[in-house]
């Protein structure tokens, strides 16, 4: 290999998942011109095509399934062309099926996974995607593992990518193996009250495996890595193993951005590489439909936090040639991203807020991938409109991290991990400060039924009674002549209107500081405005320890995501600038990102240009906008400059005694400045 799969930057996918009836695989290959194409995209990397998710392999192998109609070695050639040429390669191997030609030439009917009527399971958009893997099948070992290891002694590779592993999460396998292994019974619907402990138990066979793989990578050469598409990131939330060596996440496609900037911010703090893979599906998504200045500013974001996009493609099977206008297309988003990438890498990222992201939360789709995202989307955009950075953190990375920040949100939670929510009662009584909105959380082990859960700690925490929730579509909060006004601050205040059902409350020791509204009664087409005040609490301050617990009784965050209700992002903003004097913070411009990152000596500030998710349907262009004046940055810091460095256009820096006044120039897309200290 040229450079460690970490060390690249500029990287490329093709997808190339092709069915048996497609015939003569390979045959029009022109490796020339394939690597002609290549040069004009400016790629270091291409992610290759090894196994696809029809099950076959596209090298000729013993140890998986050809296609029956390639043609020739495809993988390797392609591959031995690219290394000829300083190109380095990645192994993509989509995982979890098995072509009906392997099953039957080797019998392995018994490493099939089978629904509760006895029948295989099969892809929802295409049934030729059939035979997926039991989980606690040979597969894993005897068959995929030996595979992998075989390409990576066979060609020069730098690193490996599976796919598909989470489709071993979405159905219960119902074989007698499982039933046995399990030791419960397998659950039949998505209501089970065993269906986390058996996603719990799936994955942990699934994250086993890859650290396994990684070890036997290892041992081939220390360099070489593996990762898997979706596994840690914001879907799959359980951090990854230390023989993992990369996050890779495919964005929705809908608002790329603000779903690529999650995603960052629960992975990028940890040190480790994710990519963002955006490909030219031309259907879920399609990469030439987006705009060049939308990918620059989705290209700029990854590079502000130390990541990169990785661009793709769908190619033909029969010439496995990629499109020449695409890779001069992607050209202009690597140029423009690599540029930030080199002045702003390996220097940690830093946050003021933290926000929980539970993987029980996924208790609430039945057990099954993948996660429902909507209350952490509508948390992350919130925090970040309001100029504040944040990272997203998981249960398990509370015990060694949460300290680090000086506050915690927690969004909408029915559910969170038990030895979690302990670190959580920790850091309030040690002095942190919290937030809760929407639901009362209730603990609950990791193998637990969901009806083990308890809300007593957050309740102790919130210093309020649960009383259950409210079953009406909207609920109102009023701030006016209230305690709460303190959070508000413009000239008018509204009552605010929030959709979906508000968890009932009465305080204990908590301080009330507005009450909850209920709505009035149905008339107008449907119309609900504020009805009478209840006696529920809408808002809550309590203190626990020496730090202190705010408690809002209303799902903002969903309902901002859906409706892009300003006035749940001011309240929000009120209530963290009540409780945090944060390091950071961007002032001026609501859509527009602030990234931070910094050590010792080095303190990088990025500002990039975010397309506000103003519903959730469709993709989020950003096509020839006009540039936007007036950005600034605050930072809380006394040590003296030595040197600025501006990143793209002159930014004006102005020291003062305890604090730095950043101003940036009118942009339209990113600009950055490094500070390097005395």
């Amino acid at each position: 290999m040229n450079k460690s799969y970490q060390e690249i930057v500029k990287k490329l996918h093709f997808d190339m998942h092709t069915p048996s009836s497609i015939n003569n695989v390979g045959q029009d290959l022109n490796v020339d011109h394939y690597i002609e194409a290549i040069k004009t995209s400016g790629a270091e990397s291409v992610t290759l095509f090894a196994r696809c998710a029809y099950g076959f392999a596209y090298t000729k192998t013993d140890a998986a399934c050809p296609h029956p109609n390639m043609q020739e070695d495809i993988f390797r050639k392609i591959c031995s062309a690219l290394r000829k040429n300083n190109i380095d390669v990645t192994a993509y191997i989509a995982a979890c099926v098995l072509s009906d030609e392997e099953v039957e030439k080797k019998g392995l009917k018994n490493w099939l996974a089978y629904n509760s009527q006895g029948e295989l399971y099969s892809h929802g958009k295409d049934k030729a995607i059939r035979n997926y893997v039991c989980p606690t099948s040979n597969y894993y070992y005897k068959s995929l593992l030996p595979y992998i290891v075989e390409l990576a002694k066979n060609n020069d590779i730098n690193a490996v990518w599976i796919d598909g592993l989470y489709h071993g999460l979405n159905e219960p396998c119902h074989c007698q193996r499982c039933k046995e292994k399990f030791m419960k019974d397998v659950p039949q619907a998505n209501g089970d009250m065993t269906s986390m402990a058996r996603f719990r138990w799936t994955s942990d066979m699934i994250y086993k495996f890859l650290d396994d793989v990684g070890k036997a990578l290892k041992e081939i050469n220390p360099k070489l890595s593996v990762g898997a598409d979706v596994l840690g990131c914001i879907k799959w939330p359980i951090p990854i193993t230390e023989n993992n060596g990369f996050y890779t996440y495919d964005p929705q496609p809908s608002n790329l951005i603000v779903n690529a900037a999650m995603n960052l911010a629960a992975t990028d703090w940890r040190g480790k590489t994710i990519d963002m893979n955006i490909q030219r599906m031309r259907s879920w998504q399609d990469f030439n439909c987006r705009a060049p200045q939308t990918l620059k500013a989705e290209a700029a974001l990854c590079a502000s936090m130390n990541s990169m996009l990785i661009a793709g493609d769908i190619v033909k099977p029969t010439d496995v040639q990629p499109d020449m206008e695409s890779m001069k297309h992607i050209r202009a988003m690597f140029d423009y991203g690599e540029t930030i990438y080199n002045k702003v890498k390996n220097v940690p990222s830093y946050a003021d807020i933290a926000i929980l992201l539970s993987v029980e939360q996924m208790r609430l789709n039945g057990g099954k991938w993948n996660l429902q995202t909507k209350f952490i989307e509508g948390a992350y955009q919130i925090v970040t409109e309001n100029g504040y950075t944040s990272h997203i953190l998981y249960d398990e990375d509370l015990k060694n991290n949460l300290a680090k920040y000086k506050i915690l949100l927690i969004p909408e939670h029915f559910y969170i991990e038990k030895e979690a929510v302990l670190e959580i009662e920790k850091f309030v009584s040690a002095g942190g400060k919290l937030i809760v909105v929407g639901c009362i959380p209730g603990a609950v082990g990791k193998f637990e039924r969901d009806d083990q859960a308890n809300t007593n700690i957050f309740e102790k925490l919130c210093g309020v009674k649960l009383q259950g929730q409210l079953n009406e579509p909207i609920s109102y909060i009023k701030i006016k002549d209230t305690i709460a006004q303190k959070y508000w601050n413009l000239d008018f205040i509204p009552e605010i209107g929030v959709f979906g059902q508000a968890t009932l409350v009465s305080t204990t020791s908590a301080s009330k500081q507005t009450g909850l509204y209920f709505p009035a009664p149905v008339y107008q087409i449907g119309a609900r405005p504020i009805g009478e005040l209840s006696e529920y609490s809408a808002i809550t301050e309590n203190k626990y320890g020496n730090g202190s617990v705010t408690y809002i009784a209303l799902p903002l965050f969903t309902d901002y995501i859906k409706s892009n209700n300003f006035m749940e992002k001011r309240l929000i903003g009120g209530v963290l600038s009540q409780n945090i004097t944060p390091y950071a913070k961007l002032t001026g411009c609501s859509n527009s990102q602030l990234i931070v990152s910094k050590n010792d000596k080095t303190l990088n500030v990025s500002v990039v240009v975010i397309q506000n998710n103003l519903n959730n349907e469709g993709l989020r262009v950003q096509d020839e906008t006009g540039k936007i004046a007036g950005i600034k940055v605050l930072i809380k810091e006394s040590r003296k400059i030595n040197s600025v460095e501006s990143v793209l256009d002159k930014v004006n820096v102005i020291q003062h005694e305890n604090e730095i006044l950043i101003e940036f120039p009118p942009t339209d897309i990113y600009n950055g400045v490094i500070l390097n200290f005395k």
